[in-house]
């Protein structure tokens, strides 16, 4: 995802983690069932593609969420 000092609208900041983990709150997942990655697609540009920064490149990048069952003993 792209942190929110990356993603600015009009001078504002805007999270969108922030705002996938409120929706999923709306379907009873904790804060605490959730693994985010720390990386920032605009900040880490190294790692990831990017439309605007790399020149409209044709790469692309692909997020999922999904739902797993994780054994309590780890």
């Amino acid at each position: 995802h792209i942190c929110s000092n990356c993603y600015v609208v009009n001078n504002k900041k805007y999270s969108l983690l922030d705002k996938i983990k409120h929706e999923l709150l709306e379907f009873s997942i904790d804060d605490n069932q959730l693994i985010a990655s720390p990386y920032c697609t605009s900040c880490d540009n190294d790692l990831f593609y990017s439309y605007r920064k790399n020149d409209r490149t044709e790469f692309r990048i692909i997020s999922a969420i999904t739902y797993a069952s994780i054994p309590y003993f780890l």
